[in-house]
């Protein structure tokens, strides 16, 4: 058995299954905001009710319910679920205790030509960046089909599940376009050389300035003469 704090990995000669902790700390917040968020709407619908106000302030306030009801489900999720992956003769994708709306899942692994991680960026409040991954499978007949999306999946336990699918599989590791992680590149447009000095402590990036055959001296040392 294989653990780590949200995946755990269990193998024997006839099933591999992996089981995955949703839980994230996020989930306390949006609950807590998820309550206010219906107190809010119980004022408003209570206030309506008790002046007699026209329908309009009944409807009006129905995609702030639907909003809300989706936060409070979404915050359960990450609060308790887990999802188990399990492969003997079939892969099944199971989501627990609260079903997960896209449902549970169950596939032909003799299909499966490649798996990968897909990497998915959305823009959030000021302009934020957030990152969720999905388990994706390249299918021998040319389609591209999910084959999990947790929450609260992180990239590295992304990855791990992938190899670890791929191993018991024996799909042979390749990459494909638009895979999370391959062939990265370097952020912005900075040279490698302006990379290489930025990672170094303050102390040593001054030999980036030096002359040839220059000393070099680091912390009252001579480097080279």
């Amino acid at each position: 058995m294989i653990t780590s704090d949200k995946l755990k990995v269990y193998e024997d000669d006839t099933m591999l299954s992996m089981e995955y902790k949703w839980f994230s700390p996020a989930a306390i917040f949006m609950i807590f905001f998820s309550v206010i968020w219906f107190a809010f709407l119980a004022f408003w619908y209570g206030m309506a009710a008790g002046t007699g106000a026209p329908w309009i302030f009944f409807v009006f306030p129905l995609i702030h319910v639907s909003v809300g009801v989706w936060i409070l489900y979404y915050s359960l999720c990450l609060l308790f679920n887990k999802t188990k992956i399990i492969n003997n003769e079939l892969m099944n994708v199971i989501h627990y205790p609260i079903p997960w709306f896209k449902g549970n899942k169950k596939f032909e692994t003799q299909d499966f030509q490649q798996l990968y991680v897909k990497q998915k960026v959305s823009k959030g409040k000021n302009n934020t960046e957030k990152y969720t991954y999905a388990i994706r499978a390249k299918l021998k007949d040319g389609k591209d089909i999910e084959v999990a999306s947790i929450g609260g999946l992180e990239s590295q336990d992304a990855q791990r599940i992938e190899e670890y699918l791929e191993q018991y599989l024996g799909i042979d590791n390749m990459p494909v376009k638009g895979e999370f992680g391959h062939n990265p590149k370097l952020k912005g447009s900075a040279h490698p050389r302006r990379l290489r000095k930025a990672s170094l402590p303050p102390e040593m990036s001054s030999i980036y300035g030096l002359e040839t055959n220059e000393d070099i001296y680091f912390q009252g040392n001579l480097l080279q003469s």
